[in-house]
């Protein structure tokens, strides 16, 4: 997003926090690197609080992850809870946290939001930009697991590959 987005008032803040093996602050530390972005901030929190408030606040269970919140401009967590997100979005599976599904992850409507908030909403409209968000992020989830590579993914995913008959280029 903030490769698409050349705007300074966009500001990110990513709250890390243990939940799956491996989750620690050395971890967090070294996948905070690929977020070289001065307008963005990294954080851990090892007891999970931040989540804890944010479901408060959103009326979920357990401890959510992979939420993308997007704030308006001037907007404080001066409270005991944060406030109510302008608009957000989840990876979260649905059974047992209470997540509208309406609202999972879509890249290119979460683009369109900071776009609207940003007052540059025509940069979000080229239709490629949630697949290759799609693409980037997978690749940053994949770059240090065993399995297939990008390329691959991609070649299945598009069946561009070369022994496949409807290909002809």
């Amino acid at each position: 997003m903030f490769q698409h987005f050349d705007s300074e008032p966009l500001k990110g803040f990513t709250v890390w926090m243990p939940v799956m093996g491996g989750d620690k602050v050395q971890a967090a530390d070294a996948e905070s690197e690929a977020f070289g972005d001065e307008r963005m901030a990294n954080f851990w929190d090892p007891e999970s609080q931040v989540s804890q408030l944010v479901a408060k606040t959103l009326q979920l269970r357990g401890k959510p992850w992979d939420m993308y919140l997007l704030y308006a401009s001037g907007t404080r967590w001066d409270e005991n809870e944060p406030p109510n997100p302008a608009f957000w979005m989840h990876q979260i599976p649905e059974a047992g946290y209470g997540v509208d599904p309406k609202a999972l992850l879509h890249p290119g409507r979460l683009l369109e939001a900071i776009g609207q908030h940003l007052g540059k909403a025509d940069q979000a409209s080229n239709p490629d930009t949630p697949v290759v968000l799609h693409f980037q992020a997978l690749d940053w989830v994949m770059r240090d697991r065993e399995g297939p590579g990008m390329e691959e993914i991609a070649e299945a995913v598009t069946g561009s590959g070369e022994d496949d008959p409807g290909n002809e280029g």
